[in-house]
């Protein structure tokens, strides 16, 4: 079984870069500086960071909430 990084196999399409880089699973903190790592307890550096989608649709609903109060007091006014 042959095993390539990315950097070996050459140019790809972004896609699936970025599936090949979720791969890999991300702890909590990992990319928090040397010099802060102190202030982030160890209990939460033993769980898988969240998923970048989990952002997203929290964004989408913030977005959203936005939009309906500043729709409702623009109606108010």
């Amino acid at each position: 079984m042959i095993n390539h990084t990315i950097e070996e196999i050459g140019p790809m399409a972004l896609p699936i870069r970025m599936a090949s880089n979720e791969i890999a699973e991300q702890m909590l903190g990992w990319n928090i500086p040397d010099e802060h790592q102190d202030f982030v307890h160890d209990h939460w550096k033993q769980f898988p960071a969240v998923s970048k989608y989990w952002h997203y649709s929290l964004a989408l609903i913030y977005a959203g909430l936005m939009t309906t109060s500043l729709l409702g007091n623009g109606i108010v006014i």
